[in-house]
């Protein structure tokens, strides 16, 4: 299923830390790593969830759309 490898892909990019992301962490002072790392995973969190509702929106619509197309 083409379109389940590719929602897959852009999850594993959005939870994945970007090189400025990376950087950011390795720059930031040891006693404050932790809680960064804990903030950015919350932000990527909230990123995926959106990204899944979107999906299943749009799943959702085109069903709809199917549906009302039969009558």
């Amino acid at each position: 299923m083409p379109n389940d490898i590719s929602v897959a892909s852009v999850a594993r990019q959005i939870i994945s830390y970007s090189p400025e992301e990376q950087k950011l962490l390795n720059s930031a002072p040891p006693e404050q790593r932790a809680k960064l790392q804990l903030e950015m995973m919350e932000q990527k969190k909230s990123e995926l969830v959106s990204f899944l509702s979107n999906i299943l929106k749009m799943k959702h619509d085109a069903a709809m759309a199917i549906i009302a197309n039969m009558h």
